[in-house]
C-alpha cells in the first residue's frame, strides 16, 4: 500500500511533541511493514523553502509555505498513492487538500491528536474553533475514509463534534 502523511511540521522524534512522535511511529512502522510511505510536511520556521529529511525508514519532504506550487506537487504526488494520512485539527491546509482528495475520489483517514478534547478546544478561541469547525472542518471529517482516534476517550470526543461512523482506535 501507498500511504501518504500530510503534517505541520517534520516528525522530528527528537522533539518533545507528541503529535511529532505519533508520525514519526506511524510512518516508520508502516515502512517496515512493507509499504510505501510518503510524508510531506509544511514547517514555517524553516529557512528554505524546501526540504528533505531522512528519518528513520522513511524521508519527509518539507516545505516552508503550502503555497499553488507545494499544492501542485501534492496533488501529483496523490496521483500514485492509496491512501492518504491527515493530521490535526483546526488546520485550513488539511481543509483544502481534503476537498481536493474529496473530487477526485480519493480515500483519506485523519488523526485528530486530541484536539477534540474539551478542555484543549477551551484554551483559546473557542466560539472561533466551533464556528470554523461548523463552516470548514465538520465536512471533512464526515467524509473521512476512517477517523484514527488515539484512546477511546478521544473517540468519544470525536464522535460530539462530526457523525462519521468510522472513528478507530489505534493504540
Amino acid at each position: 500500500m501507498k500511504i501518504l502523511h500530510f503534517i505541520l511540521g517534520k516528525a522530528n522524534p527528537d522533539r518533545a511533541n507528541g503529535v511529532n512522535q505519533v508520525i514519526h511511529g506511524l510512518a516508520k512502522y508502516q515502512s517496515r511493514a512493507g509499504h510505501e510511505v510518503y510524508v510531506v510536511g509544511i514547517s514555517s520556521v524553516m529557512t528554505t523553502p524546501y526540504e528533505k529529511i531522512q528519518r528513520e525508514n522513511f524521508e519527509v519532504e518539507c516545505f516552508k509555505k503550502f503555497n499553488s506550487k507545494t499544492f501542485i506537487y501534492i496533488k501529483d504526488l496523490i496521483k500514485n498513492i492509496d491512501v492518504v494520512h491527515l493530521h490535526g485539527v483546526w488546520n485550513m491546509k488539511n481543509v483544502r487538500l481534503g476537498r481536493y482528495l474529496e473530487t477526485i475520489g480519493k480515500p483519506y483517514i485523519i488523526t485528530a491528536h486530541c484536539g477534540y478534547a474539551v478542555d484543549r478546544i477551551k484554551q483559546s478561541n473557542y466560539l472561533l474553533k466551533l464556528l470554523y469547525h461548523k463552516i470548514w472542518q465538520k465536512k471533512l471529517y464526515e467524509h473521512a475514509a476512517g477517523i484514527h482516534a488515539l484512546t477511546r476517550e478521544e473517540s468519544t470526543d470525536i464522535y460530539h463534534f462530526c457523525k462519521n461512523d468510522n472513528i478507530f482506535c489505534c493504540y
